[in-house]
């Protein structure tokens, strides 16, 4: 466990290190504000960041050697992708926020184990948040489906 995490440590710091010799390709500013060059600059910074705080964590501290996944969180992980891809199946006909919220719904109630009050409401805020983020306030139109159309 304690080499993978630090291969896997040293990976993100030599994949961090490329993506900022990357953005300083491109313009940090434009005449508008930050420039294509910003935004990757700076989650690479924040990612080799954590990446070295990972390597030192891993030869300065010793752990007890655990299993890495268990049978039980590899059931949850793939109940989590095999939904996922259901709900991507499914969004082009039934439209992003009515896909969303039947997703975000399922997986509070089942996988995460909340009461229907607490799921139903995990549902429409994540779909209401959504709709306003992406429709209202940036201008994106989303594929509506079966609610509306976005065409």
């Amino acid at each position: 466990m304690k080499r993978a995490e630090q291969i896997f440590a040293i990976f993100l710091a030599t994949l961090s290190a490329y993506i900022i010799y990357g953005s300083l390709q491109m313009p940090y500013f434009t005449e508008f504000g930050p420039g294509p060059g910003f935004l990757p600059m700076w989650s690479a910074i924040i990612l080799l960041a954590v990446s070295l705080g990972l390597i030192v964590k891993s030869f300065k501290f010793t752990q007890a050697t655990k299993e890495f996944i268990t049978s039980e969180g590899l059931k949850r992980i793939l109940s989590y992708f095999v939904l996922l891809m259901i709900a991507v199946l499914v969004l082009e006909r039934a439209g992003l926020l009515l896909a969303m919220a039947v997703f975000c719904g399922i997986v509070s109630k089942y996988l995460d184990g909340h009461k229907w009050r607490s799921a139903a409401g995990v549902a429409v805020a994540a779909t209401v948040i959504s709709y306003f983020i992406f429709q209202w306030w940036l201008n994106i139109p989303l594929p509506g489906g079966l609610l509306y159309s976005t065409y």
